[in-house]
């Protein structure tokens, strides 16, 4: 039979069982608010709030909600108000709200550890990647890593490496390419074609910037590097040419 615990008086001592509970709860509590904070390096999140009992983000028209009600192993899912998209694959992990969540405008409640963080955003985003959105989303986020400085780019573009490249599914297959390599290739080419030394063939009329594409010199399905060494901005020719040349 094993003896109580004394402290030095030699006083028997009982552990708090429920302080251990709270314990660990704030520690699941820290590992969520980490991934999120990982996520968000890598990825589009809006964090809305990591300091209250429920950290929450917005993703991909969505908004997540981390419930400490359930020890922080479930989220509920609602769509963002104002926009419009297609409701994700749904799957065993997928369950409707209660009504009283409903009611505040939740849809989806699910179970999740923060390791499969990036397993829930694979599939808030997934209905998006027709192949023509997934262009426009590409766009947008390279308009965006051009905007940034260089540091913040080459932060933004170290976390995103960790998950990438990934592939998607849609009516072709692609890559999910990093932005922050694309933006720093097209402002190193500086408007002039890194293979014959031409200038662009034309100025964008979306944002007024040299049209050049960005290829990579060993391609990702051959195992290269999404990385600005293993990148080149080339006119749509010389484009055409390093594939079919």
């Amino acid at each position: 039979m094993s003896k109580p615990l004394t402290d030095p008086g030699g006083a028997a001592m009982e552990l708090d069982k429920s302080n251990f509970a709270l314990q660990d709860l704030e520690q699941k509590r820290i590992e969520w608010v980490r991934g999120i904070r990982e996520a968000a390096l890598a990825h589009d999140i809006k964090i809305r709030s990591l300091d209250q009992k429920s950290p929450s983000f917005e993703f991909a028209y969505w908004r997540v909600n981390i419930e400490h009600l359930t020890n922080y192993d479930s989220v509920i899912i609602m769509w963002t108000v104002g926009k419009i998209m297609p409701t994700p694959a749904r799957n065993k992990n997928w369950t409707d709200v209660a009504p009283s969540d409903k009611k505040q405008g939740w849809n989806f409640r699910r179970r999740l550890n923060p390791s499969d963080l990036y397993v829930l955003l694979f599939e808030l985003r997934e209905p998006l990647l027709l192949e023509h959105a997934y262009r426009d989303f590409l766009g947008q986020n390279v308009t965006n890593a051009m905007a940034m400085h260089s540091s913040e780019r080459g932060l933004k573009s170290a976390a995103f490496s960790k998950s990438s490249p990934r592939v998607y599914e849609v009516k072709t297959r692609i890559f999910n390419r990093n932005p922050y390599v694309v933006a720093e290739v097209l402002l190193r080419a500086n408007g002039t074609c890194e293979a014959c030394g031409n200038s662009a063939p034309f100025i964008r009329r979306s944002d007024d910037t040299p049209y050049l594409e960005v290829h990579h010199t060993t391609p990702l399905a051959d195992g290269g590097g999404d990385s600005v060494e293993n990148a080149v901005a080339l006119c749509p020719n010389c484009h055409r040419k390093a594939h079919f040349g």
